[in-house]
């Protein structure tokens, strides 16, 4: 990883790679690290409702105003936990809200800046279906709330 950093970042310095499993990770050691709020967060690991919960969880409290977290597997039938505890996530808080759900990741900012991202994305992605609803890995719906989500697949978004 630091060498692809070292290839691909210009500013590499400024870099500090957190090695260890996310469940060990707590506000309190990025904290110690005297590291910035973040500016994107993702989240793609373990997919279970606990570990995806306090990955967001986490997320939520390390991210910068504006910031985006990225949830990956929200649609994977094999992992179901991550669905469930975005779901719950949801319910639980308001600091991160749903704004995007495409190509298998459902995007959170946060509820400062839900307005202006949704509004970039139904400007620059006119062909996404928008509205307080957003299709799950099943037939059914699921709900997110009050928050409006923009939601599609890749084919229709690149065309």
């Amino acid at each position: 990883m630091e060498a692809a950093l070292d290839k691909y970042l210009e500013y590499t310095a400024h870099t500090t790679i957190l090695d260890m499993n996310s469940m060990d990770l707590s506000t309190s050691i990025i904290a110690s690290h005297n590291l910035p709020a973040f500016r994107m967060f993702s989240i793609d690991g373990g997919h279970t409702l606990e570990i995806t919960l306090h990955d967001l969880n986490l997320a939520s409290c390390a991210v910068a105003p504006g910031g985006i977290v990225i949830l990956d597997d929200i649609n994977n039938s094999h992992w179901l936990g991550v669905a469930t505890a975005a779901q719950l996530f949801s319910t639980l808080q308001d600091n991160l809200v749903p704004f995007l759900q495409i190509a298998n990741k459902l995007y959170f900012t946060t509820q400062s800046h839900h307005a202006l991202y949704l509004d970039f994305v139904q400007t620059s992605m006119p062909e996404l279906k928008c509205g307080n609803l957003v299709t799950s890995m099943h037939p059914s719906r699921v709900s997110w709330g009050q928050w409006r989500v923009c939601h599609g697949d890749m084919t229709t978004a690149s065309q």
